[in-house]
């Protein structure tokens, strides 16, 4: 179980760090968290792609299998955007040391984000994500992320991104915590 939710995590939400919660934190529904996953999984797949390059085989599904998801993903991307941007600004908001100028800096990247016009922020959220899944990847995780991947390509965006959300609602996400989860 401990390497599905690491791979689910690595290929959608590891893009968003870490973050600390504070007691009055907003929920994020598993619809928000679906609509999240189907918004970061083109530039985490390009990411996760370009950090494990050199690292699997060259005709593994990362290098081979990716374009044709990262399409797929792609088409979706405007529809999911608004509950993306809502569940991003979420954990942006809980991200973050707390009391240092870290935190006024992430206070002005999420308030920046939020203020944004969308057309201008969908490509700072892009380069987010791309920023954190490369920060976040390890070299002994491709393999797992390749596995994962290859095993949700065959799945329609929407059904995959659905059944991450949930699986995600049921191990128990609290930064932010998931609308309506069981505790």
């Amino acid at each position: 179980m401990n390497r599905l939710r690491s791979g689910i995590a690595a290929l959608s939400l590891f893009a968003l760090g870490q973050p600390q919660l504070a007691a009055a934190q907003a929920c994020v529904s598993e619809a928000e968290l679906a609509s999240l996953f189907i918004y970061s999984m083109p530039s985490a797949l390009e990411s996760a792609r370009n950090t494990c390059n050199g690292i699997l085989q060259p005709d593994g599904f990362l290098a081979t299998g990716t374009p044709r998801m990262i399409n797929q993903y792609a088409a979706l991307q405007a529809e999911a955007w608004p509950e993306a941007k809502r569940a991003l600004l979420l954990f942006a908001d809980a991200s973050g040391p707390t009391g240092s100028r870290a935190e006024m800096r992430n206070l002005n990247t999420t308030e920046v984000l939020r203020s944004l016009p969308d057309d201008v922020a969908r490509p700072l959220a892009d380069a987010m994500v791309m920023q954190k899944v490369a920060e976040e990847i390890r070299p002994e995780n491709c393999q797992n992320i390749e596995r994962v991947a290859r095993a949700i390509a065959p799945i329609a965006p929407r059904d995959a991104a659905a059944l991450v959300a949930t699986i995600m609602s049921m191990v128990g996400i609290n930064e932010p915590q998931v609308c309506g989860a069981p505790q």
